[in-house]
């Protein structure tokens, strides 16, 4: 199935150390466990799942630093956060909007 099929992004493939024929078996645990459920319910199964990821809610860009280093500048309603570019969950530099009003724009 999933050996032909382009389901799973890369990046989720790279991140894990699962293999392509583990990805299926899990997956098909996991439609065997929701099936019979309505899309609400589904749709809100996977909103209490997603909200606690650590890149829920987060729009990344891509920017550089002033030595030319690529990194991601992510923007959440919290505040901006800076990664490295080979992660994006833990970022290198905090700027909370509520704790730091100066680095708000105007």
């Amino acid at each position: 199935m999933l050996a032909n099929d382009d389901l799973l992004p890369q990046r989720v493939i790279d991140q894990y150390q699962m293999t392509l024929e583990m990805w299926e078996e899990r997956i098909k645990v996991w439609y065997a466990d929701h099936k019979g459920m309505t899309r609400d319910e589904a749709e809100m199964e996977y909103l209490k799942i997603a909200q606690d990821l650590d890149m829920y809610g987060v729009n990344y860009f891509r920017i550089s630093n002033k030595k030319e280093t690529d990194l991601w500048l992510g923007v959440t309603a919290l505040g901006l956060n800076i990664y490295e570019k080979k992660q994006q969950a833990v970022p290198q530099d905090l700027f909370s909007l509520e704790r730091d009003s100066q680095h708000l724009i105007r």
